[in-house]
């Protein structure tokens, strides 16, 4: 794609993903985050995130940062004046001007990430995942549940996280697809050996209810946590539902209802991970480990995708290591030494050179951290 000074104004955008070293930019974008800090020269900086549909970009202002800072906010649309260089073997977006846009002047959907699988098609593969429940109890309360406004709506658009894995519109929607074919993979493994062990019916609904309270917990154009979200977390948005259409419901199965509410409190598996209860049955322990590896796979996969084959990621706080992506069909490559690695706490920082930017502190959960573990009120 052509990169243009005049792209605002001839309709070629610059697309985050296709932004180079030495670009020019102009162009506008959503800003996912926007912190004012201090430089170690005693010069004030914004740190910002800046982001379209095709992907973020971490971007300074350095020049008249306190002036600029007061132009937008969090979540608004700007357009911006700047230029690409590399740092710390990343792109980097430095901006000398700003202007904020009204949202209604643009097109957000060019600026917010979007799952790459159809929304309707998920819709109706979910669909099918629920017409296939034998149990009708279980299958009419999902079907109750995916109809309502909320729920119908919210699956959409809504995230399966803020940050770390499906943190995209339809997100949520296709990591519950994704849960819920792993699940069924399971089940029919370790039914063949151990039949009748786990209860294929309450596993999937299991799949397809244990993250829906992500539909409240976040909120706004860039996914920030609510209110509610803040207070109460997904696991107990979505059990206040469950809750609700099962007394909507008549003698719908005390068991079932027991067993299909322990499936959503438990699914991250330990109380420090904030999950209320730990997996006490073999679906809950499959539905545990299912929604472990979607995310992991999912976020690994956004980590290797702009590597070279061969090549070693950054040092990834949350997993305290570095990540190889390993050649595929022959690539030819130059191995790395381990030795040429950088000190972990130098990797960590961000612009050390230049300031005390504050750095998060290692998050312990191997998933999107709840309300719980995050820097929440």
């Amino acid at each position: 794609m052509t990169h243009s000074n005049d792209a605002v104004h001839h309709g070629e955008r610059q697309w985050v993903a296709d932004l180079q070293p030495g670009d020019d930019v102009r162009d506008r974008y959503l800003v996912w985050r926007k912190n004012l800090l201090m430089a170690k020269n005693g010069r004030p900086y914004v740190s910002m995130v800046l982001g379209d549909h095709t992907g973020k970009i971490e971007t300074r202002i350095w020049d008249h940062a306190d002036n600029l800072a007061t132009l937008f906010e969090a979540q608004d649309v700007i357009e911006i004046k700047g230029r690409v260089i590399k740092y710390q073997d990343h792109r980097q977006l430095n901006v000398i001007a700003v202007k904020r846009i009204p949202t209604e002047d643009v097109d957000i959907t060019e600026l917010l990430p979007t799952s790459r699988h159809p929304i309707a098609e998920m819709m109706e593969e979910l669909t099918g995942v629920i017409a296939s429940i034998h149990k009708p109890p279980l299958r009419r309360l999902l079907e109750t549940i995916v109809a309502l406004p909320d729920v119908k709506e919210g699956l959409l658009r809504a995230p399966a996280a803020k940050t770390i894995h499906h943190a995209w519109t339809g997100g949520l929607l296709e990591h519950t697809l994704s849960v819920c074919r792993l699940l069924d993979s399971i089940w029919t493994h370790y039914d063949a050996i151990f039949p009748g062990m786990m209860d294929r019916d309450i596993l999937m609904a299991g799949g397809i209810l244990h993250d829906l309270g992500k539909i409240w917990e976040l909120g706004g154009i860039t996914f920030e946590y609510t209110d509610r979200g803040k207070l109460l977390g997904h696991m107990a948005l979505v059990y206040e539902v469950i809750d609700h259409a099962i007394r909507e419901q008549e003698d719908f199965p005390a068991d079932i209802e027991m067993h299909l509410k322990h499936l959503v409190l438990s699914h991250h598996g330990q109380l420090e991970y904030g999950s209320p209860k730990r997996p006490k049955t073999a679906e809950a322990w499959a539905l545990h480990y299912a929604d472990i590896l979607d995310g992991r796979m999912t976020w690994l996969n956004a980590l290797t995708t702009e590597l070279e084959p061969g090549e070693w990621s950054t040092y990834q706080r949350l997993y305290d290591r570095y990540f190889w992506k390993p050649p595929r069909h022959g690539d030819a490559i130059e191995p790395s030494s381990p030795n040429e690695f950088p000190d972990p706490s130098e990797a960590e920082a961000s612009d050390a050179d230049q300031t005390d930017e504050p750095k998060p502190s290692p998050q312990l959960s191997l998933l999107e951290a709840t309300p719980k573990n995050t820097r929440q009120p």
